[in-house]
Formats: C-alpha cells, structure tokens, sequence
C-alpha cells in the first residue's frame, strides 16, 4: 500500500511544473514562476526584510487572537448558569455571525485609523464568535454525572469550572481554531468520560474540596 505522502508529493510536484509551464506560456508579468518567487523569498530571508514584517503581522495576529478569544470564553462560561440571559445574548450573537467581517473595515479603520488597531480589531471580531459558540457547545457537553458528583463532594463553582467544565470545553476551541490534534486528543480522552468515577479518579491527588458530604 502506498503512503499518502507519496500521493502529496506527486500532485504537489505536477502543480509546481504546470505552474512553471504557465510562467513561461504567459507573460511573466501576469504569471510569475516559481523559481522567480523561491529566488525572491530567498533575498528577502537573507536580507532580513521578511522577519522585519512577518514580526507585524505575527503580532496583530497573536493579538486580535487573544482578545477575540479570552472575552469569548469568559462570556460562554458565565452564561453557564443564566438560561435566560444566553437566550438573548445568542440572539445578538446570531447577527454579529452572520454579519461578514469585512464590512466592519471602514469602521475600524473610521475609529482605530489605518493602522495596527484596525486589523487587530477584524481579527478579533472574526475569532470572537468562532470561540464563543465553540466554547458553549463544550459547556454544555459536560456530563451532568460529573457536575452532580463534584457538588456532592463539595466542590465549589470555581472548582468546578477549571477542573470539570474547562477540561470539556478545551477540545471544542482547540478543535475549532486548528491547535495540534494530537494535544486535542489527549485533552478529549481525558475530559470525556462516560463513567463518572473514572473521571474523577484521574484527577490530580493535590485536589481538596472544600467540604467532605455526610
């Protein structure tokens, strides 16, 4: 049986050469060639002019992604416990989903200016609601067994949260945002249990509650 990885190689060297066949059919200044954009890339590695703006673009990256995603999960998980609330927060989030994100450019860039502010603001505002609705379908996958189990050993709401809805709701947002699947395995065959005792006999020793039931 041949490994995929042959496969990929074959259909990733036959795009390069029709690449580089269309290059030289056509105007280069419409198709460029491959060898003309690795020379280029080249020049620009060793001239140091590709780490000097990769390091922007990395950063309003990293930043729109932090402040999409940490008001995401903090929202999700305190609407845990308000039915009513989450009813008409999905209503409103509904309609931010559904707006496309590229029609918020002229107003970032009307309140931020053209600058790192606005493109942080778009990242934001894309990765928000992907977090958001990823987090709350992890909250609500958790075993109600679990949650029954850890308030009958005492523990409290903020116990619960890390030690029993976070580790449910991490392989949903890493699921979603593309983190390495070998991690989102580990967390999921960790955090789903379908026996309450199992789950509850991983946890760490170093865990105390807070009172012991009668």
């Amino acid at each position: 049986m041949r490994h995929p990885w042959i496969d990929r190689t074959l259909l990733g060297a036959a795009l390069l050469a029709a690449w580089q066949l269309a290059a030289q059919t056509w105007d280069p200044y419409w198709i460029s060639s491959p060898l003309l954009v690795l020379e280029r890339g080249y020049d620009m590695v060793s001239t140091g002019d590709l780490w000097f703006h990769a390091r922007f673009t990395v950063g309003e990256a990293l930043g729109g992604f932090a402040l999409g995603t940490v008001p995401a999960c903090l929202l999700a998980m305190l609407l845990r416990r308000h039915p009513r609330a989450e009813a008409g927060v999905l209503a409103i989030c509904g309609l931010g989903y559904a707006l496309p994100k590229t029609a918020l450019v002229p107003l970032f860039i009307l309140w931020l200016g053209v600058g790192p502010g606005a493109k942080v603001a778009l990242v934001a505002s894309a990765v928000f609601f992907i977090v958001f609705y990823s987090t709350l379908r992890g909250v609500k996958a958790v075993s109600p067994h679990l949650l029954m189990t850890a308030r009958v050993l005492g523990a409290t709401e903020s116990q619960v949260l890390r030690q029993v809805v976070w580790p449910s709701v991490v392989p949903y947002v890493s699921g979603d945002c593309g983190w390495p699947s070998r991690t989102r395995l580990q967390v999921r065959s960790s955090a789903k249990s379908s026996r309450p005792t199992a789950a509850w006999a991983t946890w760490p020793s170093t865990v105390r509650w807070t009172s012991t039931p009668r």
